[in-house]
């Protein structure tokens, strides 16, 4: 297992950086089954202009992005 780089974990939350990008779908679903197994999340199932994302810090501090693109119209 490779260690974490050491780095200000707030600080890099705080700028909305992430280690690792995942594009999904059905991201509602899938931040439902991440709350409730109680992963830590770095930044709530939320809209942004381009779809909706959830960050999770998994057990080695890594911040893991998840979004789901919006729909074109």
């Amino acid at each position: 297992m490779l260690t974490p780089v050491a780095r200000d974990a707030a600080a890099f939350e705080a700028e909305e950086h992430i280690d690792a990008f995942f594009g999904v779908q059905g991201i509602e679903a899938l931040a439902s089954e991440v709350i409730a197994s109680g992963a830590s999340i770095s930044m709530p199932l939320r809209q942004m202009p381009y779809g909706k994302e959830l960050y999770v810090r998994d057990p080695d501090g890594y911040v893991l992005g998840f979004v789901e693109a919006q729909a074109e119209r």
